[in-house]
This record gives structure tokens, C-alpha cells and sequence, in this order.
């Protein structure tokens, strides 16, 4: 066991850079030790197997989101495709399993779009199934639909914020409207930098979040993670779903939810640069501190913008100086285990040191500013604000919106919109000159741990 107390001096533990290259240095035996869960255990999490996917149909003791019948079949329908071999058989059948259902659900369009996917891995069977009266059907009542029917899940609205961001004592960096706000004025849109889903793995996408159990895609190489179109699918390739694949499972397994964000957040700055020591001079070269009028602007989501978001999100409150020195080293022994498994997989000759400093502080900043979702208890498909009784099911990390303060009355909500945004509404008729307000612990009133915001104060 590890003495977390002692392993790391007191002049060090406060200074990442120092802290990493501590560990690094004479903890080399401890960053090989994980938690002793059976290698079986982990193997499963990421295994693509036909006999394995029907022994999970089979387990009467699965989670499952839903309480319908039907609902809970088009859920199991989604786990078999997740832990089926790709471009199978069995895949295929799912599919048909899954058109069929959203054909009584008259998600027509959704049924189609599964008789497509298994026309690519049997051309005549998907044209047969299109062509039959199922598929006729869902045609015609596809082309027959009022337009003021169809769902607008894909309605992509602008990112916005009415706020002022500045400093004031006792609080630190805080929030206030632009103007007055009328209640239940939606006033800050933004879209997140990363995300999380921490529950409804096989009805919600894991890239945008949204619910959508009919079209989820699975990866092809893990069992992990299903995405709702080939554009999220894409995009999580791109910013960190490559790199995760391979290492999914022990993240999944042997650490916490804030360790597996910090991760992806380090995953996506990389894959920003594609090089390490690009990415070196860029963090070597950053500003001591920004001004607090940048958070004015939500963070965008690619190019440039990716890059300037990054930037607001490696100035956000760490809350350091409340975490005790056990603490302080135990992040950096499990930010460095990362680091090092993330240097292997790039196949970095160096850089592990930047990775492991890096990991430390996306971690404190995961833990401090993470936003958790919510969503009704008896509905997986309703996104809910945060409030007791309200499901969490996923974790994202914003920079506009990491700016609010922690309440327990609290003047804003904040939930999950239709294109996967993060929408923060009043609760109430705000002032012009009224501090902004969120809760970070789900609606419960009580205190804050040391790894959260309170009301008086962010610390950088």
C-alpha cells in the first residue's frame, strides 16, 4: 500500500512539473501497480464476439435504462451490436431487429437507415428488406408527413452568451448578465470541449450525447462506446477515440470518471498539434493568466477555435491549494500511469513528462469545473436539470460555463439541448447586477468537497 503522505516532499507536490518528475523518477515501481481487477474482467469491457454477445442476450440481470418492453429490446438489440464481430451476420440481424421496432415507434426514417446499414453488409438482403412492405411502408409515410413533424434533433442552433465575466472579492471570477434576463431566458449556449457518458452507454451517443437507441453505431474496434451517425462517429476518431480504443477498457476499470475526462481532454490537445514538440512550445509559451472578458465567449469546437478553447479551458480553477498533499500525489501517480500509457500508444520517444504534467492539471480542472447531466428517472430520453431524484448520465467540460459559482438556491439551470449543447436558463427574473448561480451537486443542498467551487471562490 502505498503512503501517499509521504512519498512525494511537501516543496514538490504543489508544483506539477516537480510533482511528475518526482514520480517519474523514484516511484517507478509504483506506477506499475493498478488495482487488482481480473484481466478477464477487463478483457470483456472491449470484447468483439458472437458467442459472447448472445451470452449477454441471454443474462436476465442487465442494466437497462428503460422500463417498457419494446424499449428494453431495442436496448438489448443495441448491447448484441456493441460486442458483435463487425460485418457479420448477427450484426445484420440486429439491424433488422432494430428497423423493425422503430417501424412501430413510426421513427420511418430511422427504420430505413438500419435497412441501409445491413444493405452494406448483404447488398441483397438490404435491398430485399428495402424493397419489402415494411420497408415500402416506412417510404411512404416518410414522404407523407407533414413537415412540422419531422424531429429536429439535428436543428444546429448558435452559440451564445449574454454574460460579463469578472473578478471581485470573495468570490474570485464569477458571472453576472448583460442585462436583466426575464425567467426562463435561455442566455448561455455553448458546446463542450469533451464529454463523458457515464450511464445509457447503448441508447445514447458517446460522442454528442444525444439520445438516439435506433441508429447507434457501434465501434468497430471496442465494445465501449456507440455513436448515433458516421459524423460523431468520425469526429471522436479524430480527437481522441483512436487513441482510446486500446486503452477504454483499463480507463473504464481502474480509475474514476475524472481520470477518463482528463484523459480525453489530453488525447484531443495532442491530436490538435500531432506533434510533441509543437505541443511543448505551445504550453512553454502560454500566458501566465488570460483575461477574464475571453469567457465572455463560449469556446468553439474546431480549427482555431479548438485551439482558443483549450486555452480558456487550462486557466480554470484547479482548487489545488485545497486539496491536502495525499491527495496532491495520488493524482499525480494516477496522472502519470496515463501519461505513460498514452506515450506508448503514440509511440512518443518523449513527451512523457509533458503528458503526465498535463494529465495532472486536465485532472484537477475535470474534477473542479466538470458539469454533470441529468436526465429523467423514468425516461432516458428526457434531459432533466439538475435536481434530486434526476439520473446522471454523462460529464462535460465547458469554459463560459465552468465560470459560474456553486449555490445551493441557485438561479440557473443548465441541461443538455437537442444539438448537444450545454443550455443554462434562468430560474427566476435575474438583475443586471446579480451574481449568476449553478449547482454542482445535483440539486442536493450540502457542502462542497475540496475538489469543487463553492460560492466564495475559484482558485487558480
Amino acid at each position: 500500500m502505498i503512503d501517499f503522505a509521504t512519498v512525494v516532499p511537501s516543496r514538490s507536490c504543489r508544483n506539477d512539473e516537480k510533482l511528475v518528475a518526482h514520480i517519474m523518477q523514484y516511484m517507478r515501481r509504483a506506477l506499475q501497480e493498478l488495482p487488482t481487477m481480473p484481466l478477464l474482467d477487463i478483457l470483456l469491457l472491449t470484447i468483439k464476439d458472437n458467442q459472447y454477445a448472445l451470452l449477454l442476450l441471454k443474462n436476465p440481470n442487465l442494466p437497462l435504462s428503460h422500463t417498457s418492453y419494446m424499449l428494453r429490446l431495442l436496448e438489448l438489440m443495441n448491447i448484441f451490436l456493441a460486442y458483435c464481430e463487425p460485418g457479420t451476420g448477427f450484426v445484420a440481424e440486429a439491424l433488422l431487429y432494430r428497423a423493425a421496432i422503430a417501424f412501430l415507434y413510426r421513427q420511418d426514417e430511422h427504420a430505413i437507415f438500419n435497412y441501409q446499414l445491413v444493405g452494406e453488409i448483404n447488398p441483397a438482403l438490404g435491398r430485399m428488406f428495402m424493397g419489402g412492405v415494411v420497408g415500402q411502408m416506412a417510404q411512404m409515410r416518410l414522404l407523407n408527413r407533414p413537415k412540422n413533424e419531422f424531429n429536429n434533433a439535428m436543428l444546429i442552433l448558435p452559440i451564445m452568451a449574454d454574460v460579463r465575466c469578472n473578478s471581485k472579492a470573495p468570490y474570485g471570477r464569477l458571472l453576472r448578465p448583460t442585462w436583466s434576463l426575464p425567467k426562463d431566458a435561455s442566455f448561455v449556449r455553448e458546446r463542450p470541449f469533451v464529454r463523458l457518458l457515464i450511464a445509457d452507454r447503448h441508447v445514447r451517443c458517446d460522442y454528442c450525447l444525444a439520445y438516439a437507441p435506433f441508429t447507434l453505431i457501434p465501434c468497430r474496434s471496442c465494445s465501449l462506446v456507440m455513436y448515433c451517425s458516421t459524423r460523431c462517429y468520425d469526429r471522436a476518431q479524430n480527437e481522441y477515440h483512436k487513441v482510446e480504443c486500446s486503452l477504454g477498457s483499463i480507463l473504464r476499470s481502474q480509475f474514476g470518471n475524472a481520470e477518463f475526462l482528463a484523459a480525453r481532454v489530453t488525447i484531443r490537445l495532442y491530436h490538435l498539434f500531432n506533434d510533441i514538440d509543437v505541443l511543448t512550445t505551445y504550453i512553454r509559451n502560454l500566458p501566465r493568466s488570460i483575461p477574464h472578458a475571453s469567457y465572455e465567449i463560449p469556446g468553439g469546437v474546431a480549427g482555431r477555435f479548438a485551439e482558443e478553447s483549450y486555452m480558456k479551458l487550462y486557466f480554470l480553477a484547479t482548487n489545488r491549494s485545497k486539496l491536502s498533499r495525499a491527495e496532491l500525489k495520488r493524482d499525480g501517480i494516477n496522472a502519470c500511469k496515463i501519461a505513460q500509457m498514452i506515450q506508448r500508444h503514440l509511440n512518443l520517444g518523449n513527451g512523457e513528462l509533458l503528458l503526465a504534467e498535463l494529465m495532472v492539471r486536465h485532472l484537477q480542472i475535470a474534477r473542479t469545473n466538470a458539469l454533470t447531466l441529468y436526465r429523467a428517472v423514468d425516461d432516458p430520453a428526457v434531459a432533466a436539470p439538475a435536481a434530486p431524484g434526476n439520473t446522471p448520465f454523462a460529464m462535460v467540460l465547458t469554459t463560459t460555463g465552468s465560470m459560474f459559482n456553486h449555490s445551493n438556491e441557485p438561479n440557473v439551470d443548465y441541461t443538455l439541448a437537442v444539438d448537444g449543447a450545454i443550455a443554462f436558463k434562468t430560474k427566476r427574473n435575474i438583475p443586471r447586477d446579480e451574481q449568476l448561480f449553478i449547482n454542482y451537486c445535483g440539486g442536493r443542498k450540502r457542502g462542497i468537497s475540496p475538489g469543487k467551487k463553492s460560492a466564495v471562490g475559484q482558485t487558480v
